[in-house]
């Protein structure tokens, strides 16, 4: 069958040339239409797809996205990725003017009503001049909040994105969106009744029916199960383009997990990180991206951060006492985020040999380097050296009205006052643009810090800059997750 299929296409290829030689275009045409119809109806028509520069033969239809051979996610990379030397420069002025740019829509409205109130005093104003510059002001601190809209757009057909934390909030926008380009998307999360709705709501966003639109229940601050996970997902080579870890989690009050540490930090920080080393051979393997969704928080974070927050088993430092600050846990566990991407950013090329000379030997063993990748093999001319296996950034999506902080008691005016906090804060929707644009973006720093759909290494701190402080943190969150990092069956 296979010798007949090519003898086929050779014969085809020759009545085209020979007839195109004798009685011009429409001949060849004609004759063309007249092979491929007797072709057709014997069932033997083949057809060559180019993939990496080879040609293979496959039927006309399509294969499995586990099994089909595809072309890089994004091809070129040595020239649209700007390589991550290892640290950011920190400066005091640039990221006091990054902080204060960021957070000026919380200044806007009272600023304007000052402005207005010592106008008033010089110049007196009519009832409704001061009615239409109140609305104008509450237009204007509405628009300043909403943010950049991603502009880049991607078809992410055939390709597999795995987004956590994403049957709500930015998660379940991020993955909508990521739909709606033509992607399959798997949300991990746990589970509740909020599920069916929210991948109900995923689903209308997708181009066709034939994409796959999975749920699988799974909670990050259990790691044997994030562990199974990632077991599961090397055994059956699951294609993996894009890894989104979006799930976080804010408490008020300190709650432990049922391994003894801190739910806030093994749901933001420690989940995350066993998860995507996990799955990071598989990620290398087609070239892809990973995201980590971040916070400005981190920049209320000093240093000492192992002796601050990680004594102990990761709970909260008994220095504390009882008084358990939240929001500076929630700050500690996205700088890790930040730490973890850095990181992976000078892992993702061949010749990182500092970061493995950090790490333990058995972690660095364990970290596979693939010899088949997707996006890493190629025939061109593109030096190894400046070709990452994979690519990884921050996306920060400022504030946004979510249910992040729904154990916080803030949150219950979140919905009696959403219209007000929207004057200075975004919604999930306008959250989630600078998640969807580093999941997409050809032009990237790898490792890099993005808010406001645009590169802004100056909204690092101090802390988020230094290298000491990262190979600390990321040698101890290594050490307490080594025992989970066993992937082999």
């Amino acid at each position: 069958m296979g010798r007949r299929g090519m003898s086929s296409g050779i014969s085809l290829r020759c009545v085209v040339r020979r007839y195109a030689g004798w009685t011009g275009a429409s001949a060849a045409a004609a004759a063309a239409a007249a092979v491929a119809g007797s072709l057709l109806t014997s069932g033997q028509c083949w057809v060559s797809v180019r993939h990496y520069h080879q040609h293979t033969t496959c039927l006309l239809r399509p294969r499995k996205l586990s099994q089909a051979k595809q072309q890089p996610l994004f091809p070129g990379m040595c020239r649209h990725v700007k390589r991550f030397e290892g640290e950011h420069t920190y400066n005091y002025g640039h990221h006091t003017f990054t902080i204060v740019r960021e957070g000026s829509t919380f200044f806007i409205l009272p600023l304007g009503f000052l402005i207005a109130y010592v106008a008033a005093l010089f110049v007196p104003m009519s009832f409704q001049l001061q009615a239409m510059y109140s609305v104008l002001l509450l237009v204007f601190c509405r628009y300043s909040a909403r943010g950049r809209k991603n502009r880049e757009w991607k078809d992410l057909k055939e390709r597999h994105v795995i987004v956590t934390g994403g049957t709500s909030g930015i998660g379940r926008e991020t993955a909508s969106q990521l739909a709606a380009m033509g992607a399959d998307v798997t949300v991990l999360s746990r589970n509740g009744p909020h599920v069916d709705g929210a991948m109900a709501y995923i689903q209308k966003f997708a181009k066709s029916d034939a994409q796959q639109i999975r749920f699988t229940a799974l909670d990050l601050a259990d790691f044997i199960a994030v562990r199974d996970y990632c077991k599961r997902a090397q055994n059956q080579r699951m294609a993996v383009d894009i890894l989104v870890n979006n799930a976080g989690l804010m408490q008020q009050k300190q709650v432990t997990s049922r391994f003894g540490d801190d739910e806030q930090l093994a749901v933001n920080l420690l989940g995350p990180f066993l998860l995507t080393e996990g799955l990071l051979p598989l990620v290398a393997e087609n070239g892809g991206r990973i995201v980590y969704v971040s916070c400005s928080a981190h920049v209320a974070v000093k240093r000492n951060i192992v002796s601050t927050y990680l004594s102990g088993r990761g709970l909260w430092s008994p220095r504390i006492r009882d008084k358990f600050d939240g929001l500076e846990q929630y700050g500690f566990t996205k700088l890790g985020c930040i730490y973890h991407t850095q990181d992976l950013a000078v892992r993702s090329y061949t010749n990182a040999s500092k970061p493995f000379a950090s790490m333990t030997p058995a972690t660095a063993a364990s970290f596979p380097t693939p010899s088949n990748g997707r996006a890493y093999k190629s025939n061109s001319n593109d030096s190894n050296d400046n070709t990452p296996r994979y690519t990884t950034c921050v996306a920060v999506p400022g504030g946004v009205v979510t249910n992040l902080y729904r154990y916080v008691p803030l949150a219950t005016t979140f919905r009696w006052c959403r219209y007000f906090y929207l004057l200075f804060m975004r919604t999930a929707s306008e959250g989630s643009q600078v998640v969807v644009n580093c999941c997409v973006r050809e032009e990237l720093v790898n490792g890099g810090y993005y808010q406001n759909c645009r590169y802004s290494p100056t909204g690092l701190s101090a802390t988020a800059c230094s290298v000491e402080e990262r190979k600390s943190v990321l040698a101890w969150v290594r050490l307490k997750m080594q025992p989970y990092m066993r992937w082999e069956s």
